[in-house]
């Protein structure tokens, strides 16, 4: 298996991004309506992740894109959110990929690139059904925290949510 974790730098390099957002956002927006209650939009979420897509961009972000014999099998991305702190977001592994380490291999990538710009604290939001990718997080150092608003989350969403931080 030949896989590549490269960074986006700009919009040439984002090939493939708009269909496996989608697929991610379609999974994750269905689960957390079931859950939630709230009405949520596949659109609404991608037209604002490709509005603000330069908050992902280096030099104080990341839009990490992970290709498989050049198909976008997984993405993660890092967005700066005060002061020597970034959010990581949008982390995804296509299911077919699970459990050959890319996860990890992503994570450990965006933390490595946090510490590079020179952040001190990463945090994230995990929706509760994704116990998979919190032992991931538990397993990469990361700790449970209180929600904290200066992320993308509605707060109508946020009992629906386990919010972690590392800090490096």
């Amino acid at each position: 298996m030949s896989v590549e974790i490269a960074i986006a730098r700009n919009a040439d390099d984002l090939e493939g991004l708009a269909e496996i957002l989608r697929e991610y956002l379609t999974w994750d927006i269905a689960q957390l309506c079931e859950i939630s209650g709230v009405d949520l939009d596949v659109e609404d979420y991608a037209g604002k992740t490709f509005d603000e897509i330069g908050l992902y961009y280096a030099p104080q972000g990341r839009l990490l894109l992970t290709r498989e014999a050049g198909r976008l099998v997984g993405i993660g991305f890092l967005k700066p959110i005060g002061n020597h702190t970034c959010e990581i977001k949008r982390m995804y592994v296509r299911p077919e990929q699970r459990g050959k380490g890319l996860g990890k291999a992503l994570l450990t990538r965006l933390i490595d690139d946090a510490k590079q710009i020179g952040y001190t604290k990463i945090l994230l939001d995990s929706a509760l059904y994704m116990k998979r990718a919190h032992a991931l997080y538990c397993s990469m150092g990361f700790t449970d925290v209180e929600y904290y608003s200066e992320g993308e989350t509605d707060e109508a969403l946020k009992d629906f949510l386990v919010y972690m931080e590392l800090r490096i």
